[in-house]
């Protein structure tokens, strides 16, 4: 008996001293020799993969690991390009960078073995994107679409997996030919992936990265435009890959400008455009088309509401050799990136459209409010069947807050000449409310009338319009005024409002049994120093002028 326990004893104390050893060696791996190990195991097979998973375009570079308390930390994580996919065009990401990045949950026997790594979290902390525009006419390093697979040692490279990435406070840098290259065009972003892998053994044509859940965040950004003369900002952005959705909270196109130091800053007139835009929605966004370089394809882009302000300086001299104007057609035919949108809606619009001329005390006004439009389908993808369908734009507003304007717009924005239709009625409105227009710029204003409606039709074909108003109108009359603003009405102004009053103006149009109201049809050509809503308006006052008589 006595002798069993001594061998008992004997054997407790073998046991007890190989489980010491092997703490003792456990605990001198850990401490000594852990982290080289773990650096020759795991930095070669996350770089393998990074190169594999973009298919020879990218290069991971990484620092030293470190295993602090539970998480291994990269204190440097740089992500290069090498080379660019035939298919890419515009603006591609050039490089990101940033200091550390933190792996929680790795497997030790994962990395032992030479396993599959799957990890529970990855943050990435203010990274670094800078972007570069590869359409310059500089000659790259190209790669075939897809790289051939059996260039990569297959059996060599893991699946890596992660049940959650984050990107915190990322930075977006876009090429600026002037400026402060080191300011980031947008910041703040956070990006959240949930069930991530990267599989580099995916067949070619197939993406190596995948997640269940990916979503982003902008707080804001702010971008400026060309000659900083414009900048680009956007609030509250909110996005879902799973959803197939986009929010924004706002967008604007804004000068960064006053008025007067915008005018101040042309030589000849210059129109300055101020555009706001709230409630974003972009539904149906196709992330795996989009993400594959197949280009942009939206079910709806829709607007909650929206505001545009156009102010004109005309005390300014007109330029005698001004640029020719780009049309909405032949900026559409520029566009080489593979765009649809099947509907868009802005609801809830105004639009103000003012100018000061010479003399005056302030601005004209013209305006349109609760302005809703609405434009399907916007294609620039060539092998879309829509690709060759018009530009489909239907349009209502008040306009001067009374007369409901409704309106449509076919527009073949593929074509190479100019062409349009335009077909809109206005209902009954008060012609003073005009006087905001006519007291600025004409030195004219209604005393009394009333517009009891009318209709507009407009045909251009290859930029020659043929334009027909059909307005009805009763009891109005007009003052001339002083040309000067600052100087009332004298005895000249009063002849020369008797005379307009009586033989000119043509006070009632409308109609009486078998007398039908005047209809005013005329021709315009448009000239390639014209802006699009320019022309419209120069063809629409000429057809108006003539019905009405000034």
């Amino acid at each position: 008996m006595m002798k069993k326990r001594s061998i008992l004893k004997r054997i407790l104390y073998v046991l007890g001293s190989i489980a010491g050893l092997v703490l003792l060696a456990i605990w001198i791996f850990l401490t000594f020799y852990f982290e080289s190990t773990l650096n020759k195991a795991v930095i070669p097979k996350i770089e393998q993969a990074a190169l594999k998973a973009t298919h020879g375009r990218f290069a991971l570079t990484l620092d030293k690991i470190y295993y602090k308390r539970g998480t291994l930390v990269c204190n440097t994580f740089i992500l290069s390009r090498v080379a660019y996919d035939s298919s890419e065009h515009g603006m591609v990401l050039e490089r990101l960078t940033l200091d550390s990045a933190r792996f929680e949950g790795i497997s030790w026997w994962d990395i032992l073995w030479q396993k599959d790594l799957n990890l529970n979290t990855l943050e990435l902390k203010a990274p670094k994107l800078y972007m570069t525009d590869i359409d310059t006419g500089i000659t790259l390093p190209r790669i075939p679409k897809f790289v051939v697979a059996k260039k990569f040692a297959i059996s060599d490279v893991p699946v890596i997996s992660f049940d959650s990435i984050v990107l915190s406070d990322i930075s977006v840098f876009l090429p600026k030919t002037t400026g402060n290259d080191m300011i980031p065009a947008y910041r703040n972003i956070t990006i959240r992936l949930t069930d991530f892998s990267l599989d580099p053994n995916r067949n070619a044509g197939e993406s190596a990265l995948f997640s269940e859940h990916v979503g982003f965040e902008l707080p804001r950004g702010s971008y400026s435009i060309g000659d900083s003369t414009y900048s680009i900002e956007v609030r509250g952005i909110h996005g879902s890959l799973s959803d197939s959705l986009v929010t924004i909270d706002s967008f604007e196109y804004k000068p960064n400008y006053s008025e007067q130091a915008f005018a101040d800053m042309h030589k000849f007139r210059q129109g300055r455009l101020d555009f706001q835009c709230t409630g974003i929605h972009i539904r149906g966004i196709n992330f795996t088309k989009l993400l594959a370089g197949g280009g942009l394809h939206v079910r709806s882009l829709e607007a909650e509401s929206w505001f545009v302000d156009y102010y004109g300086d005309l005390r300014k001299p007109m330029d005698p050799h001004p640029p020719d104007a780009v049309l909405p057609n032949a900026i559409v035919s520029s566009i080489k990136a593979a765009i649809t949108l099947d509907s868009i809606i802005f609801s809830n619009g105004t639009i103000h459209h003012r100018e000061r001329i010479t003399g005056s005390t302030h601005a004209s006004l013209l305006t349109f409010t609760h302005a809703r439009v609405t434009a399907y389908p916007l294609c620039l993808d060539k092998f879309n069947p829509l690709y060759n369908e018009p530009l489909h734009i239907g349009v209502t507003a008040f306009f001067m807050g009374e007369g409901k304007v409704v309106g449509t717009v076919i527009y073949p924005i593929h074509h190479k000449s100019f062409d349009l239709h335009i077909d809109a009625t206005v209902g009954p409105f008060n012609v003073p409310s005009l006087n905001s227009y006519l007291i600025t710029n004409e030195r004219k204003e209604i005393t009394k009338g009333k517009c009891l409606g009318g209709s507009l039709q407009m045909d251009v074909h290859a930029g020659h319009a043929i334009t027909t108003v059909s307005p009805q109108y009763s009891d109005v009359s007009i003052d001339v005024l002083a040309t000067d603003a600052k100087q009332h009405r004298g005895i000249l102004e009063g002849i020369a409002t008797f005379v307009a009053n009586s033989f000119v103006l043509r006070t009632n149009n409308v109609n009486d049994g078998d007398k039908k109201a005047v209809s005013g049809t005329t021709t315009y050509l448009y000239s390639s120093k014209e802006e699009f809503f320019q022309f419209i308006w120069l063809a629409l006052r000429k057809s108006i002028g003539k019905v009405v008589g000034f």
